[in-house]
């Protein structure tokens, strides 16, 4: 009999202290800024309504999160842009929320000499 109380006595421990190692980790993780190169592309439905915006960057596409940065993307239809934000995934959509961005300059030509 004291050796089942022994056994209920560290079981109970073991649980308060798994409680308290989890209770410990509530500090709130910040999403690591991510940049990301690519088009954008704008996705229109019925009376030109935006359906939805797009950042392809090599074979990756990101659906661009449709807040107050996001909608000023609407206007780069086409460009190639360096967007900084957030990326979060579900099982196969990758969603950016944009919190700045650029356009990406085509390179200058070369001067070419004449002979």
């Amino acid at each position: 009999m004291k050796t089942l109380t022994s056994v209920k006595f560290i079981l109970l421990m073991a649980l308060c202290m798994n409680a308290l190692l989890m209770a410990e980790d509530n500090t709130p993780v910040t999403p690591a800024q991510t940049t990301v190169t690519g088009t954008v592309k704008v996705t229109y439905g019925e009376n030109k309504t935006v359906v939805s915006v797009t950042l392809t960057a090599d074979k990756e596409v990101y659906n661009v999160v449709q807040d107050e940065k996001g909608k000023e993307l609407v206007k780069l239809d086409g460009k190639k842009i360096e967007a900084t934000g957030t990326v979060s995934k579900t099982e196969t959509v990758k969603w950016l929320t944009v919190t700045s961005y650029k356009i990406v300059l085509p390179p200058a030509p070369k001067n070419i000499e004449k002979m």
